[in-house]
Formats: C-alpha cells, sequence, structure tokens
C-alpha cells in the first residue's frame, strides 16, 4: 500500500454542539433505572415447602442419584506453602469431574470445578462431615 500524502477535506461536515444537542423525554430512563423498572414488574408465585422446591428442582434438572465409583489421585505440587493434589472422579453412571484440593500448612481448601466433585472429595477428606450425598 502506497502511504497517505493527502487527505480528505472534512472541515465543513463538523458539527457544533449546538447542532448535537438533541431532545429527550424527560421520563427517559437510564440502563440502571430500566433495569430497576423491569425488575419490580416481575411476579413470582410464593413457594409453598422447601421440599416441594426441591422436587420440582430435581424434574428441572433431572436429577439422578449417583455413586463414586473410584478417585484417581493424578498429580501433586509443593510452590510456595500451598500443596495441590488433583484428582479424577469416577462415578458409576460414567461420568467423570475433576478436583484439586489446596492445603496450606494448617487448612485445607477445595477448589470447585464441579459440586458433585466437591461432595465426594468432602466425604474422602473429612468422612465424619454431615450433610453431603452418601
Amino acid at each position: 500500500m502506497r502511504p497517505i500524502e493527502q487527505e480528505i477535506p472534512v472541515d465543513s461536515e463538523i458539527k457544533t454542539y449546538d447542532e448535537l444537542i438533541v431532545g429527550l423525554p424527560k421520563d427517559n430512563l437510564t440502563i440502571l433505572g430500566l433495569a430497576r423498572k423491569l425488575g419490580g414488574e416481575i411476579t413470582r408465585e410464593p413457594v409453598t415447602s422447601p421440599s416441594k422446591a426441591r422436587t420440582r428442582l430435581k424434574s428441572l434438572v433431572r436429577y439422578k442419584p449417583f455413586s463414586l465409583e473410584h478417585a484417581w489421585a493424578l498429580g501433586n505440587t509443593k510452590n510456595k506453602g500451598v500443596e495441590t493434589r488433583s484428582y479424577q472422579f469416577l462415578f458409576a453412571n460414567g461420568l467423570s469431574a475433576t478436583g484439586v484440593l489446596a492445603k496450606a500448612i494448617t487448612a485445607r481448601v477445595l477448589i470447585r470445578h464441579d459440586y458433585r466433585a466437591f461432595e465426594f472429595a468432602v466425604q474422602l477428606f473429612h468422612p465424619e462431615a454431615e450433610g453431603y450425598v452418601k
């Protein structure tokens, strides 16, 4: 490509501030105002009981119980005071999930990639924990 030697004159096309002002309605909403207005118009039926809500949620997401077939330890690292262990969780239904356990000197944290993997990791490392799928 050749370098530009001369620009097209556009000085006559530049508009003044007064020419650029356009009228807006007095009740014009901002994005936030519009979101609040539309959000306020949403009505929801109250949930009658938590058990009915759980049942409805299970049908919506097509929940099916499953069990852990095997938890494979894939690798570990130690760096800057943190030890990590990587796991591959194999479930009885043929699906799998990954999880990483990060352990400091006195604490353990599981970085969740998948909630089901988190549940099984809690059972694996804290069998006394209550309230998780068994």
